[in-house]
């Protein structure tokens, strides 16, 4: 009976196809192959006699089990893939493969069936190893034949040829009638047939051994070196009865020879005129050979310097630690490298560098070493010089970002000091202690100057939103900030792109971006040059598989929107991608990027349960690629505004406030608010860049930082004032911008931090008096 059954676990439809793998199965019970059937699932349907025994398995263990789940070995072997070519492409497949668990091979023969395969196949193992031991019989008679390199042959006592001498005919190419009697003479050199022909002769006489050096002609043609060796079989009466001998080409070795003595020629030319001094010794560290270069480095003559006569040079400092340290190295035969000064007549000292490594005979004894000497004295001084300059840079830079620090923090005190100042009435005990403090932040602020002379949370509201009106929304403003020399491209699908998300967020995306593809374009690096460039913006859906959601990080397979962004700038190098989403990490120059704005974006993707991706290559632009979970429902439409109640309110001048300093920020509002202003905040230019969107028609002014990550007030003023021309600004700063007074707009004001709240009030009723 064939080995067939039903399974509990057989998929619907697995009653039909047993009934016609029975009908298949039944003629191949008895068959010397081995014959298995597997349905649609990977799972036995038939498995017959033979194929049992090769498992090592009952039949009925076998039925409705999963292939790759009873032999797990052969997932990802050429089984696997073969089986699937034919079960999805329903082609016949020829293999043999080894199942290395078993250390055994078959020969495969898959065919597509109704609902399944079947496949054949037979162990093939034993013919493998037989084929394998007759092969590497055959590869070592070769071999053996190959290292001997010799033309064996053979003649009558008086050096005739009588019968054909295969490996002669091979490598001559004569005939073996043409190389009959002494034909094969006619096959040496012109030039050399009468030395042999006599050496012939001579061993004849002498009844003894045959040995010349001679060329012969090979079957192309060439001319080749051998050495002819031959030895007289006797008979019993000490006659020569034939002689049996071997030729063997030595054209390489002689060329070798001559090659050798030409490398020895050309390294003591090359080591004559070397920039670097070279140099040999013996075992016990005596020099015996040195360089014109290495003989200046010393300043000495080759006598001198002979045996040990170079350590007069170094110096005594430096001697014996050197000394023993090459010595170690010398008769361990490693590798040598040291530093050393050497104390020249002249009364200089000069710094060098010895390296060294073992020098070793023909038989691989280890004879001594050789090595190089370079001075190294006009490097190592740059590198001091180097290492000040940094030194002081780091001073610099250190100094500068303390002094804006504490610029801020004396602003903060300054500004909660003027406040406490009036709040507290007249004639209280503390008046005279706050203006010990003014007096104190006042100095504090000199000091501050000196150091710049020297040095130079978010709330989310998380909601569905179409990524399609987000990015439609904010591409005006993008092209503001990417300028006239970049041309923007957006390429939206007509489909909803919908996921849950803070669209703020996601113009936050789209502004970190645009500004890093703006910076990398404008900006020569990598060989390219600053000019004009593209930035695109496409939008699209996206299904990760099981497969492709581990690639991109994602734990969760599933449909996504995929956005991405790609600039044609000057590209980052492998150095810099790998710290590209680090806080902090920037290639800008020193004040203009903190380094946070793909830290932000990748903390944006990453909270949305989303993934990132940058590609980037030196001079190749970057590409930018962002999933987000995309979500099965329609993004609400945008909220319209509510009826009012025909009553205008009393309304007081709204300030848009921008400072990157939390506590400067919030000293500053309570100034303003103090004086009667409307304050809105925004942290940092691309910040204000959004709260300007929603409530631009409510902005009378704007007092703004100059020096702020991701984008500076110079930017968001220009920006800001393509949609507001006449709108009024004043200018903070921390440091010393040696701001033109001349060059300001009748609406436009500086204030340098740290700003009393009457400074900072006469400045921003002066710009909003001007723009009236």
């Amino acid at each position: 009976m064939h080995h067939l059954a039903h399974d509990p676990d057989m998929p619907v439809g697995g009653e039909r196809f047993t009934e016609s793998a029975g009908r298949i199965a039944l003629p191949l019970d008895n068959i010397t192959d081995a014959v298995v059937i597997l349905d649609r699932d990977w799972r036995y349907v038939y498995v017959n006699a033979r194929a049992a025994a090769l498992f090592g398995r009952v039949p009925e263990e076998l039925i409705g089990r999963h292939i790759w789940t009873e032999f797990p070995d052969a997932v990802g072997q050429p089984f696997q893939e073969r089986y699937e070519r034919a079960m999805t492409a329903r082609t016949e497949e020829r293999f043999d493969a080894c199942y290395e668990p078993w250390d055994r091979w078959f020969e495969n023969r898959v065919f597509p069936i109704d609902d399944g395969i079947l496949v054949l196949f037979t162990e093939t193992t034993e013919a493998r190893r037989t084929q394998a031991a007759l092969e590497r019989s055959e590869r070592r008679f070769r071999a053996l034949l190959d290292v001997t390199a010799a033309t064996a042959w053979w003649t009558d006592a008086e050096g005739t040829v009588v019968e054909p001498i295969p490996r002669w005919q091979a490598f001559t190419g004569q005939t073996a009638e043409e190389a009959s009697g002494w034909g094969w003479l006619s096959m040496v050199h012109p030039d050399d047939r009468a030395a042999v022909a006599a050496a012939w002769h001579d061993a004849i006489e002498r009844r003894g051994p045959y040995h010349i050096e001679h060329r012969l002609r090979r079957h192309d043609g060439e001319w080749r070196t051998m050495i002819a060796r031959a030895v007289p079989l006797l008979g019993p009466e000490g006659e020569i009865r034939e002689w049996v001998g071997a030729q063997v080409d030595v054209t390489e070795e002689r060329v070798a020879i001559a090659a050798h003595a030409a490398d020895e020629a050309r390294f003591r030319s090359l080591s004559a005129s070397s920039p670097m001094g070279i140099y040999e010794t013996d075992m016990s560290g005596a020099v015996t050979y040195a360089n014109p270069r290495a003989l200046q480095i010393f300043a000495m003559s080759a006598e001198e310097a002979a045996g040990h006569g170079w350590q007069r040079r170094v110096h005594p400092d430096d001697l014996a630690a050197m000394l023993e340290a090459w010595h170690a190295a010398l008769e361990a035969g490693s590798d040598y490298i040291r530093e050393y000064r050497l104390c020249l007549p002249d009364g200089t000292t000069r710094c060098v560098r010895k390296r060294s490594g073992p020098l070793r005979d023909a038989q691989g004894t280890l004879v001594g070493s050789v090595g190089t000497i370079e001075d190294i004295t006009e490097h190592r001084e740059l590198e001091a010089r180097l290492r000040q300059a940094q030194k002081m840079e780091a001073v610099g830079q250190l100094a500068g970002g303390i002094a804006h620090d504490f610029n801020n923090l004396l602003t903060v005190i300054s500004g909660n000091l003027e406040l406490a100042t009036h709040e507290l009435p007249e004639g209280h005990a503390a008046q005279a202690d706050l203006v010990e403090v003014t007096t104190a932040v006042k100095r504090a602020r000199a000091l501050v100057r000196q150091l710049l002379t020297f040095s130079r949370k978010q709330v989310r509201s998380v909601r569905p939103i179409d990524v399609n009106v987000v990015v439609r929304d904010a591409e005006r403003l993008l092209q503001r900030v990417l300028g006239e020399q970049i041309v923007l491209h957006v390429h939206l699908p007509s489909a909803p792109m919908v996921v849950e998300a803070d669209p703020s967020q996601i113009e936050q995306i789209l502004l970190n971006l645009g500004i890093n593809a703006r910076d990398a374009i404008l900006t020569p690096r990598h060989g390219r040059p600053a000019g004009r460039g593209t930035l695109s913006i496409e939008v699209d859906g996206l299904t990760l598989t099981t497969a492709n959601s581990t690639r991109w990080g994602i734990a969760a397979p599933g449909p996504y929107v995929r956005l991405a962004v790609r600039d044609t700038g000057h590209g980052m190098d492998a150095a810099t991608m790998s710290h590209v989403f680090e806080p902090f990490f920037t290639t800008k120059p020193v004040g203009e990027g903190t380094g946070l704005g793909l830290a932000t974006v990748y903390a944006i993707v990453t909270q949305s349960g989303g993934a990132i991706r940058v590609d980037s290559a030196p001079g190749e632009g970057a590409h930018v690629e962002i999933l987000l979970p995309r979500v099965g429902v329609v993004a609400p439409a945008a909220e319209a505004p509510g009826p009012t109640d025909g009553v205008a309110a009393p309304r007081r001048e709204t300030i848009l406030l921008v400072e990157d300093e939390r506590a400067v920020r919030a000293a500053a509002r309570r100034l303003l608010e103090r004086r009667g202003y409307v304050v809105l905040e925004a942290q940092h230019g691309a910040d204000a860049l959004l709260v300007w969107r929603e409530h631009r028609h409510a902005i009378d002014a704007v007092v703004t930082d100059i020096r702020m990550p991701e984008m500076g007030g110079l930017e968001l003023v220009s920006l800001l004032r393509a949609e507001a021309p006449a709108l009024p600004v004043v200018y903070v700063s921390g440091y010393a911008e040696q701001q033109d007074s001349a060059a300001l707009r009748v609406d436009e004001a500086y204030v340098e931090k740290p700003f009393t709240g009457d400074a900072l009030a006469e400045a921003v009723g002066r710009v909003l008096g001007a723009a009236r």
